[in-house]
């Protein structure tokens, strides 16, 4: 062999040794590759809680006020009827001029104004047509005109709960002697004086509930009746309610502010 061919062979088995030996792929197992688990939610820095300013004074609610069809009714002395209601208020505008709204024993209702004062006017701006101005609202006939018709029944049917305790008979509502027994409440009340009326229309004997404070005249009736029927035997007011002598009862009714109600009860 020729010194060239041994020196091609030798460079040959070099190579040779040089060459790497290939990486074959896993053999497939058949199982799906597995998925990377999905990226933790990256949670929002913590951040102090924004400084609460104290809760304002807290304000009495409107007072419930009276049945009304206009600002006209007698009822509605010093407050304007809104709402089919008067008497009860959240702000000065339901209050008539004279008046301002105030808070009550019974909530927020229309006062008069003190020293002559007067509520704060707010100005609006001129109208260029002035708006046309609604008809006053008249009180359907029959007995939904009456503001009071509820309260009436009540005033009978309390009484007469009172005396089937006792085994007595029950009174008959006098609903004819009803619109007097209203006048003997209007005079009392602008006299400020409990049964300056009394013998006026007929009656035998006669309670009275001198500006009772409620939120409703249905309330009124209630907790003036149950503190007379509380009184007890020997008392006035209970022995007026549990007569044996008496067959019929008139109830009569006048507001004479807002929240306070006067109630004139006759037996006969």
């Amino acid at each position: 062999m020729t010194p060239a061919r041994v020196a091609l062979g030798l460079a040959l088995a070099v190579l040779a040794s040089c060459a790497k030996e290939p990486v074959s792929p896993p053999a497939s197992t058949g199982a799906a590759p597995s998925a990377l688990p999905p990226p933790l939610p990256t949670s929002p820095a913590p951040t102090s809680p924004a400084p609460t300013s104290p809760p304002p004074a807290s304000r009495p609610p409107p007072a419930f006020g009276f049945p009304c069809g206009s600002d006209s009714d007698p009822q509605c002395i010093y407050g304007r009827c809104v709402g089919g209601r008067c008497g009860g208020c959240a702000q000065a505008a339901e209050c008539k001029p004279s008046a301002t709204c105030m808070p009550s024993p019974v909530g927020m209702s229309c006062w008069p104004s003190h020293g002559g004062g007067t509520t704060t006017p707010t100005t609006s701006p001129a109208a260029t047509t002035p708006p046309p101005v609604a008809p006053p609202m008249t009180p359907p006939a029959g007995p939904a005109a009456d503001p009071f018709a509820v309260a009436r029944q009540l005033c009978v049917d309390r009484t007469n709960a009172y005396r089937a305790r006792a085994r007595l008979a029950p009174l008959q509502r006098d609903a004819a002697s009803e619109p007097c027994v209203d006048g003997q409440a209007r005079a009392d009340a602008a006299t400020n004086k409990p049964h300056g009326t009394f013998s006026r229309c007929g009656e035998r004997a006669q309670n009275t509930c001198p500006g009772y404070p409620g939120r409703t005249p249905e309330e009124v009736v209630t907790s003036c009746l149950q503190n007379m029927f509380d009184e007890g035997p020997g008392c006035g007011h209970h022995d007026n309610m549990m007569n044996t002598k008496y067959t019929g009862v008139a109830c009569g009714f006048f507001p004479a502010r807002a929240g306070a109600l006067w109630v004139v009860q006759d037996l006969r």
